[in-house]
């Protein structure tokens, strides 16, 4: 856009310079022709700026004016990425929204997983067949705990482990029995020993007089395992842990609840008549 009105600032200025030359010393002339100078100088700036932003305006508008291929292929090189792409597996009911025009080829489908644990619904594809699904059983990672238990049981090494271990504990060599219950823990968890490992471990420690951590042992028989065999043992031994630890009302709680949840067990029948009769140490040979 062309400026109209900076010739007519320069005539006007002109002007008052003459003027103020004619009637003023030459130093005040100076300063008022200075002053001037930058009044036009600043209106110019101005006006070069309204001109930019005109055309600016101007380039817009004849962008929003071309074809639409044109803009879109403009946006999609601004963008510089890719959108990804979504496959759709069936749908909300019968017929599942296909499209009958669509012949492409399904793809294979994996699923992991116990057979039977799902019920797909494949989508047609073309000449009508179907996407083919597969399930596989779980992978040795997510083996159930049942099947870790069986394959411990199948090794020869952890039965040889445990008896040796447990021999050393009734042979009063406690500290080499805990250490091989431990070792054996480690590296059988999930062994149908497991339990007596953990009671044996208890056993070791009421022996030498540490009734704490027996108790700690018993304790981790009941809740790991619940009612499993060594249960109304380790009720027993609890109670005797805490009738060493000087306490004989907890103790009787602990032989009440074995007399009721086990009235026909072995264990019932050993409940100590008083501190006198309180075995010192193991007596079990399993």
């Amino acid at each position: 856009m062309p400026s109209l009105l900076s010739p007519a600032l320069a005539v006007v200025a002109a002007g008052a310079l003459l003027a103020l030359g004619c009637g003023r010393p030459e130093s005040a002339a100076d300063r008022q022709f200075a002053e001037l100078r930058e009044q036009v100088n600043k209106m110019e700036a101005d006006h070069d700026k309204v001109d930019a932003r005109v055309g600016a305006l101007e380039l817009a508008a004849a962008d929003e004016n071309s074809p639409a291929p044109e803009r879109s292929r403009a946006a999609a090189a601004g963008a510089g990425t890719t959108q990804p792409h979504v496959v759709q597996l069936g749908g909300a009911g019968d017929g599942d929204g296909e499209d009958p025009n669509d012949k492409s080829e399904r793809p294979d489908i994996r699923v992991t997983g116990p057979a039977g644990s799902v019920s797909p619904r494949p989508r047609a594809g073309k000449s009508g067949s179907r996407a083919r699904i597969e399930e596989s059983e779980p992978s040795s990672a997510i083996r159930p705990v049942d099947e870790r238990a069986r394959s411990s049981a199948l090794d020869p090494d952890a039965k040889s482990a445990y008896e040796t271990a447990l021999a050393q504990v009734q042979g009063k060599q406690y500290d080499r029995g805990l250490e091989g219950l431990n070792a054996f823990l480690v590296r059988w968890p999930d062994h149908p020993y497991a339990e007596n490992a953990i009671y044996w471990r208890g056993e070791a420690y009421y022996a030498q007089g540490e009734y704490l951590r027996a108790g700690e042992q018993f304790e981790a028989v009941l809740a790991r395992f619940g009612s499993g065999k060594k249960s109304p043992d380790a009720l027993l031994k609890l109670g005797m842990c805490q009738e060493r630890l000087g306490a004989s009302s907890r103790a009787r709680e602990y032989w009440d609840r074995l007399k009721t949840e086990y009235p026909k067990s072995e264990a019932a029948k050993r409940i100590p008549s008083s501190m006198s009769s309180l075995p010192k140490g193991p007596k079990e040979n399993r």
